[in-house]
């Protein structure tokens, strides 16, 4: 463990090899700690790697390191591996390791607008990440609804808008309520004439009541 700490500050590709293995740590600060040695190195040393990690739990770390510092060029193989997954068989925790990762290859390899903001793939990856995610949600774990319906409504997927209304009105908290609010704002014209009004409802009551409501008006 002492090594790995001390990876970051040094670069060597026989460090790559020596902190891949605690990648898919059971110890949550030696997988962070490995990543980031990662990170580090030249991604040209290791982005194959990445690309062709079959344990789960380390493909996730590996993914989240080229989402950080690789080439943007590399977003479709991203999410072509992580497509490839097995979604449906990951626990709750790697469930919500891709997720944050598809997130990730869309925020830090994907294209920006002329404000800086992410866009959405072209229509043909779009889509065949929400056919991936979209079966997945809803799902049993509260954590992981959060980051998919954040992923479907930025592809614009017609997938989240049923179950994402759903989660909403079932929303046991102003947070988790003013969560799929935020997240859906930019499916609104996705939604049924009954779900807009149903939608708009619960804007008019964030903006009335919850604490930050005015950032609706912007």
């Amino acid at each position: 463990h002492r090594d790995l700490h001390s990876f970051p500050t040094r670069r060597s590709s026989d460090l790559i090899e020596l902190a891949w293995p605690h990648l898919n740590s059971g110890d949550r600060a030696l997988r962070y700690a490995a990543r980031v040695a990662i990170e580090h190195q030249d991604p040209a040393l290791w982005q194959e790697k990445a690309l062709a990690e079959k344990k789960t739990t380390a493909a996730l770390n590996a993914l989240v390191a080229l989402c950080r510092v690789g080439d943007k060029l590399l977003q479709p193989k991203v999410l072509e591996k992580l497509n490839a997954m097995s979604l449906e068989r990951f626990t709750e925790e790697q469930l919500l390791g891709a997720a944050r990762v598809y997130g990730l290859a869309f925020i830090r390899l994907g294209e920006k607008d002329d404000k800086g903001w992410p866009v959405s793939p072209a229509v043909p990856l779009a889509t065949s990440v929400a056919n991936r995610l979209g079966p997945l949600f809803p799902n049993q774990s509260d954590n992981v609804n959060r980051e998919l319906v954040q992923v479907l409504a930025f592809l614009h997927a017609p997938q989240v808008v049923d179950p994402g209304m759903k989660l909403l009105a079932a929303g046991q908290t102003q947070e988790e309520q003013l969560h799929y609010v935020l997240a859906l704002r930019v499916v609104a014209d996705l939604l049924s004439p009954e779900q807009r009004k149903a939608y708009f409802s619960w804007c008019n009551l964030a903006e009335a009541t919850y604490r930050g409501g005015n950032s609706f008006k912007k």
